[in-house]
């Protein structure tokens, strides 16, 4: 696609560097046929803030997935990567960090990323420094980072801190010496409600300190209320139907529950469920179906989780046993883990779908309608009479040809107007009008005289 350049302050004039220039070189992907809509941008070396020497790196990118791919419904969104412990999938895009790199003066030395993404169950982010002093015989440096990861419905959170400092100093007493001090500290926190537990580490005594409100790091979970009003659509949205083939008109196109005019030869409906169908009041022919789920955010398991779907047909008012006259085929589709998994804490690098699961049903006539018998038609209808009509014609008499004496034909064919409109049709014609001689001589052999006789 292109560049896509962000300078702050803009138009701060020639001598006045601004304080920060982010250049993206961006690239995006449509391929309907596939499946696949994806953007990934990266940042170009001409990247900078706060100064020239302060490099930033690192890259962007969302990807997603449609149907006929094979990782339907799949999404990810990602600035600088994922978190350490994730196992990226194959077909997620891989970007590097946001990277900051900046050597402030001889003796000071920063080193910064960071990174953010979105994927269909959990946040991550997470962002790491690293700072190193040298000067002579005496180092320092200071490192800290923290790793995020959070889930929401319900909202937890669970985040690694780690900070570690230290100074050398290096010196020359009874042969070279070195003295080195350091601290740090591991802080791993969890909540709602807010816990954790931080590890010391005191040059040579390390020791851990315990704070919050829980030893559970396990979140809380929702009750059905919060999960239909965060994920489910209104109720008469959760089921519909619609005309897959055959539709042949519909008047009220605004009337949902008005399925128009449907031509029996053709004839196919399709259900669709948002919850994903376990029972179902027709017979399937097809086995290979999964009701293997729940609801994770509500600690609902496969077993004790209920979803069925009942399909009732009537003709002239009265109830019609579907399978007798109907062939109804599973349709099926994967979901989510986070939102129809069995754990209430699903695994990081576990499986994001769940395969095979029924969303609707595909309905078909199992009879042809049989076809209409021609019947004969009564000779009668086909006879015709002759009746006379009156006036029906009339003859019109017309004039006989007579030859124009007014204009001489030998003299127009070189007249001026004649020969101007002639010479732009030949140029029309790619012709040069040059090398076609005409006078009026030649005009000889285009007159003949009308002939008048009579045909016995």
């Amino acid at each position: 696609m292109g560049l896509a350049t962000l300078i702050a302050p803009p138009n701060v004039g020639a001598d006045v560097p601004p304080v920060a220039e982010v250049q993206l070189a961006l690239k995006a992907s449509f391929l309907p046929a596939e499946g696949f809509l994806g953007i990934i941008a990266q940042l170009t070396p001409n990247s900078y803030i706060l100064s020239k020497a302060c490099h930033l790196t690192g890259g962007f990118a969302f990807y997603t997935w449609f149907a006929p791919n094979k990782h339907d419904g799949d999404f990810v969104l990602t600035l600088g990567g994922y978190h350490p412990l994730f196992k990226v999938p194959d077909h997620y895009p891989k970007v590097p960090r946001l990277g900051l790199n900046w050597q402030v003066s001889p003796e000071l030395y920063l080193k910064a990323d960071a990174y953010f993404a979105l994927t269909p169950s959990a946040i991550m982010a997470g962002g790491h420094l690293q700072t190193t002093w040298n000067s002579g015989s005496l180092s320092a440096w200071f490192n800290a980072g923290a790793d995020f990861l959070m889930s929401w419905k319900p909202y937890h959170y669970d985040i690694s801190i780690y900070v570690d400092m230290g100074v050398s100093y290096t010196f020359q007493f009874f042969g070279t010496q070195h003295i080195t001090v350091e601290l740090g500290a591991n802080l791993h926190i969890w909540g709602p409600e807010f816990t954790g537990i931080a590890q010391i580490h005191l040059w040579i005594i390390s020791f851990d300190v315990r704070f919050g409100s829980s030893a559970s790091q396990a979140p809380t979970a929702i009750n059905w209320n919060e999960f239909k009003n965060s994920f489910l659509p209104a109720n008469d949205a959760i089921c519909s139907i619609a005309v897959k083939d055959g539709l042949v008109r519909k008047v009220n196109q605004d009337d949902k529950t008005d399925l128009g005019v449907i031509n029996p030869k053709n004839f196919c409906l399709v259900t669709n469920s948002i919850i994903p169908i376990k029972t179902c009041n027709v017979q399937f022919n097809i086995q290979e179906i999964n009701t293997q789920f729940g609801i994770g955010s509500m600690a609902v398991t496969s077993e004790q989780l209920t979803s069925d779907l009942t399909i009732t047909m009537t003709r002239d008012g009265n109830p019609i046993n579907v399978g007798n006259d109907f062939i109804c085929k599973p349709l099926t589709k994967k979901v989510p883990v986070g939102l129809w998994g069995e754990s209430l804490t699903p695994d990081l690098n576990g499986n994001q779908f769940i395969e095979n699961t029924i969303s609707g049903v595909e309905i078909k006539p199992k009879k042809q309608p049989d076809s209409g018998a021609t019947k004969a038609i009564d000779r009668s209808n086909l006879q015709f009479s002759t009746d006379s009509i009156n006036n029906a014609y009339h003859w019109e008499i017309i004039s006989t040809f007579q030859e124009e004496k007014t204009k001489d034909i030998r003299g127009t064919i070189v007249d001026n107007s004649v020969k101007n409109t002639r010479e732009t049709l030949l140029k029309a014609l790619n012709l040069n009008s040059d090398e076609i001689a005409l006078s009026s001589t030649v005009a000889d052999n285009f007159l003949a005289s009308p002939k008048i006789g009579v045909l016995v």
